[in-house]
């Protein structure tokens, strides 16, 4: 939201990812509605270098099926919860492809106010620093 008031310009010129932060497939849908190009997602990735390559393989493996994983394999089913989230806030969105979300599916009105405008802070005072 800092962009489109700033620097609205750069959506449409440069691809913007945003990485950190997600941990909902709504986090995924805000972004993507808000023009991101993509959101990183890498923790269940980390979490599965436990298992070595196998638990990679596994995590990204089109044939596992994530939504039949056992609880007990926690990266996995964060994946997999994660995967579901995003599949389900998509339908009760009531769109079929994610390249059909828009910043008109989000109210913003309740965060709008703590959106800032420029360089400026609303109390914190400071001037650059010199070049040396």
């Amino acid at each position: 939201m800092e962009l489109h008031k700033s620097v609205p310009e750069v959506f449409g010129n440069i691809e913007i990812y945003v990485d950190g932060g997600i941990t909902r497939g709504t986090d995924i849908i805000k972004a993507i509605a808000l023009g991101a190009t993509a959101v990183g997602i890498g923790r269940p990735y980390l979490y599965s270098l436990t298992y070595g390559s196998e638990g990679v393989e596994h995590l990204t493996s089109s044939k596992s099926d994530l939504f039949t994983v056992s609880l007990t394999d926690r990266n996995l089913t964060i994946f997999a919860v994660l995967k579901d989230e995003l599949i389900t806030s998509m339908k009760l969105c009531g769109v079929t492809d994610i390249d059909h979300l828009h910043p008109g599916m989000l109210n913003t009105g309740e965060v709008d106010h703590m959106v800032l405008g420029g360089n400026e802070h609303p109390y914190i005072k400071w001037k650059p620093r010199a070049m040396l």
